[in-house]
């Protein structure tokens, strides 16, 4: 039995709606991190520091605790901008999709504008 060195994969030809519909799940799971980058980076802190207010005592323990919170949200918030606008881009790399949507707008009584 001989043993062929290099031997190449065929690359399967996917199609174009193939690849239009991988592109939209793509920028739906990066949407989705942006969400759940948001929620757990600005509510979570915030809630929590609503909790620890309740019972009277001080916001922050000390001057670290200051300095992380607002740090921790102004990154989150920075991070799920940029997952989104990511997500955007993603979209705009879809196939022969905007002749559709234009068609589509057009007939609901729009005139989109495109901004190239």
């Amino acid at each position: 039995m001989a043993i062929t060195r290099g031997a190449r994969k065929k690359k399967r030809k996917i199609s174009k709606a193939a690849r239009n519909e991988r592109r939209k799940l793509t920028a739906n799971l990066l949407n989705g991190i942006a969400i759940g980058t948001l929620l757990a980076g600005c509510y979570v802190p915030i809630f929590s520091l609503y909790l620890n207010t309740r019972d009277g005592t001080a916001i922050f323990e000390d001057l670290r605790q200051a300095i992380l919170f607002p740090a921790l949200i102004l990154v989150a918030i920075f991070l799920a901008i940029s997952l989104h606008n990511r997500a955007i881009k993603v979209i705009d790399e879809l196939e022969d999709c905007i002749k559709g949507l234009l068609a589509n707008f057009t007939l609901m009584g729009v005139t989109p504008t495109l901004n190239t």
